[in-house]
């Protein structure tokens, strides 16, 4: 009975069908997890302490997101969403927004509110090059991944992005890298693996950069000193990044779903 557990805050579940049944009783909840389990977070208004939404594979829609102005992580991935709200931008302390594996092809202009975003995933998606303008002013974050997406380019304002660490641009069909990359002096993951890029800039202005993934047949054989000068820059010729989502693999193993930390996936 959820009427006795008023003082919960962290709340997992796993294959619930009726879960606006008990949301009601659960006002003090922090964390919500959701796997194989669906909610209406229109039916959650009153959840105004939520700091942790996860879900997978059931939400549809992210409609009535703007009630939970507290939330420092949203993750919703291997979904059904297909649009990110105009509403986003009253989340204003998000801190990690993953929304991949979903069906999203644009990036409202309002995500340039989420001044505190250090997190972005939005692999497995249909986003491109156009609807990645309103990315560009998210300078707090470290982490971008959007790889497995349509992009055909990249443009030369992710040199704004000078706080990234880990930037995952890989399978999609990007055709050149832009010479601003090299402003991106903190980085330290560049993953361009398995895109149509047939011309590699002179990186070596990144100084941090220990992880460079490029398998691609079309420069495998490109002299690595044209692009760096350190000579103790890992190399991987196999993309350690190309998983895809296992809710299964990463669920159904006890002590990983009972261990209080979330790491769903590896930028």
């Amino acid at each position: 009975n959820f009427k006795n557990f008023i003082n919960l805050q962290i709340l997992k579940l796993q294959y619930i069908t009726n879960i606006d049944t008990y949301i009601p009783y659960l006002i003090n909840i922090r964390e919500l997890h959701l796997i194989y389990s669906s909610i209406e977070l229109s039916k959650c208004k009153h959840l105004t302490n939520l700091k942790v939404i996860v879900s997978s594979p059931l939400m549809t829609t992210l409609k009535g997101i703007q009630e939970f102005k507290l939330l420092t992580n949203l993750e919703i991935f291997n979904s059904k969403i297909d649009l990110i709200p105009n509403e986003i931008k009253y989340l204003t302390l998000l801190e990690t927004l993953n929304l991949g594996g979903n069906y999203i092809n644009s990036i409202p202009k309002e995500i340039k509110y989420l001044s505190k975003l250090r997190i972005l995933n939005l692999k497995y998606n249909n986003i491109t090059y156009s609807s990645l303008n309103n990315i560009w002013d998210l300078t707090n974050l470290k982490e971008l991944n959007l790889s497995y997406n349509k992009l055909t380019k990249i443009s030369p304002l992710i040199t704004n992005l000078t706080n990234l660490i880990n930037l995952n641009l890989s399978n999609n069909k990007i055709t050149t890298c832009p010479i601003e990359i090299d402003g991106l002096i903190n980085l330290q993951k560049l993953n361009l693996s398995n895109n149509e890029i047939f011309c590699i800039p002179n990186i070596s202005k990144l100084i941090n950069l220990t992880h460079f993934l490029y398998k691609n047949d079309k420069y495998d054989n490109v002299d690595r000193n044209i692009m760096f000068e350190k000579e103790e820059i890992y190399y991987e010729d196999e993309n350690i990044y190309d998983e895809e989502y296992n809710i299964e693999d990463e669920y159904n193993n006890e002590d990983e779903y009972n261990n209080e930390e979330y790491d769903n996936d590896q930028l």
